[in-house]
């Protein structure tokens, strides 16, 4: 059976999305299969660690040019080794499957049962020479000292690879109370250190659809590159899961025309460690030694982000990303905000938010300011049970700070045809000193709190504010003619 690879490129801004590859087998391609031609068992308990190296081995010999499928099964993997004979710590783990330079491969595995399962027992954090965790007033923020660190490396990494499909197939860091053992943290905060689920460095073409990642200390997939001005660049994530990993689901560092569609990121440090930002998806352009990273033209579409112990998405200030659209996302802050938003040209659209969504991209030039198109904004379910439809285990609390909305930086920033809606909180905390618009809009807030509706050096074009009579809204600027209102807009003030 012939099987073909199809790869995307990602024209985001216009949302084409045209084939520019395609690569069928041929007299140069290998198939491979873990089991038969590698030996693994996948029977959960043998050790299969070298069969998944001795696999990425072949494939990096023959250039890439392979399809490797992994059946049914529970491959166990990682063991660690010490850096120094004499000494119990530093400890490494080397990955499991690393290929470099290679072109045209396909990872696939059986949906939903090829999994790929970190051994019991390793270690992770910063320990004594007896394995005993450093305590945190030894760990003297930040901490930097490699030779007290257990790390348990990356499942899958490519560098400097193109047209590399991943699909159907489970990682599980084992991050499990009884399953590992936890050390003191590193670095600024939390733990800082290797365990990734699939780490991506100067690779383009890739496709990642249909994959779990879950219980890694880390991440659970890291796009990245050292290279001066050349990001990652097409690259699709489709119909996937990132759940409860220890920092972040995805951390974005890096990357050009990027597609992120149907997936899901839940409960990121909400397992047995929990490293900032805790975010769903971190969208952090991250320059070393002088290099330009950046992130440009991103579309995030049909996903879900909750209960994640930060931001559902964190959009870090920024001069090195722009152009990053969501459609018909829905972001639940049930521990943190829904939603951190200081990075320029981010549109969202038809998107739900439940919990507070913290700040904009306030600008003197409109283009770059952040834009809600047809939003929805509340402190509660039941005004929109049909966003949350189909999520699994949401808790029943939400994360209101003060404000459901909350920023002091607004410059030109527009809410179009958007809703919000509380029922127990403040509404809207908005300001600028130059006027933002909100056009077609509708507020309601039924709590009985002066200034929730604080909205100083607003344009309001055809919208509705409804609150109750007897509350104080609106905030002195307001009031004071600094805003302006058309004669649309419908009021049911304090009397």
């Amino acid at each position: 059976m012939v099987r073909k690879l199809v790869y995307f490129s990602i024209i985001l801004l216009s949302l084409a999305y045209q084939s520019i590859a395609a690569f069928q087998r041929n007299a140069l391609t290998k198939v491979l299969n873990i089991k038969k031609t590698f030996g693994a068992k996948g029977d959960g308990i043998s050790d299969d660690t070298k069969c998944f190296s001795d696999a990425a081995d072949y494939i990096n010999k023959n250039k890439g040019n392979s399809i490797l499928y992994i059946p049914k099964g529970i491959y166990r993997v990682g063991h660690q080794k010490k850096v120094f004979e004499n000494k119990n710590i530093p400890l490494k783990t080397n990955n499991i499957f690393g290929i470099t330079k290679c072109d045209n491969v396909l990872i696939y595995g059986d949906k939903n049962t090829s999994i790929i399962k970190y051994n019991d027992n390793l270690y992770f954090g910063s320990f004594t020479n007896n394995l005993q965790p450093l305590q945190e007033i030894e760990v003297k923020r930040p901490f930097s000292d490699q030779n007290t660190i257990a790390d348990m490396g990356v499942c899958f990494i490519l560098i400097n690879c193109s047209n590399i499909n991943i699909e159907k197939l489970s990682l599980d860091g084992n991050f499990t109370k009884g399953h590992v053992n936890i050390g003191g943290g590193c670095g600024d905060a939390g733990w800082q250190i290797t365990h990734i689920g699939i780490y991506v460095v100067n690779t383009n073409q890739l496709k990642i659809e249909s994959v779990n990642i879950k219980k890694f200390g880390e991440d659970g997939l890291y796009l990245w590159n050292n290279l001066v001005n050349v990001p990652n660049e097409n690259l699709i994530i489709l119909k996937s899961k990132f759940e409860q990993n220890g920092r972040q689901g995805i951390s974005l560092c890096s990357g050009k025309n990027i597609l992120i569609a149907d997936c899901i990121f839940a409960n990121t440090g909400k397992g047995i460690l929990n490293s900032a930002p805790g975010a769903g998806i971190d969208f952090e352009p991250e320059n070393t030694n002088g290099d330009s990273a950046f992130i440009e033209n991103c579309d995030v579409k049909n996903c879900k982000m909750y209960n994640n112990s930060g931001p559902g998405v964190l959009l870090l200030n920024s001069s090195f990303s722009s152009h990053i659209n969501f459609y018909n996302c829905t972001l639940v802050g049930n521990s943190y905000f829904c939603a951190w938003v200081t990075t320029k040209n981010v549109t969202f659209n038809n998107c739900n938010f439940f919990g507070t969504v913290v700040h904009n991209y306030g600008s003197d030039n409109e283009s770059e300011a952040t834009k809600y198109n047809n939003c929805f904004f509340a402190d509660n379910y039941k005004t929109n049970i049909a966003a949350i439809a189909n999520i699994e285990n949401l808790p029943s609390n939400l994360y209101i700070n003060n404000y459901l909305v909350s920023s002091n930086n607004t410059n030109n920033v527009i809410y179009n045809s958007c809703k919000f809606n509380t029922l127990n909180n403040k509404t809207l905390w908005l300001n600028a000193t130059k006027k933002y618009k909100l056009i077609n809009c509708s507020i309601v807030q039924a709590a009985n709190i002066n200034d929730g509706i604080w909205v100083p050096f607003m344009e309001s074009q055809n919208s509705s504010f409804k609150f109750p009579e007897k509350s104080l809204q609106f905030g002195l600027n307001f009031k004071s003619g600094n805003s302006t209102l058309d004669g649309k807009t419908q009021i049911n003030s304090a009397k």
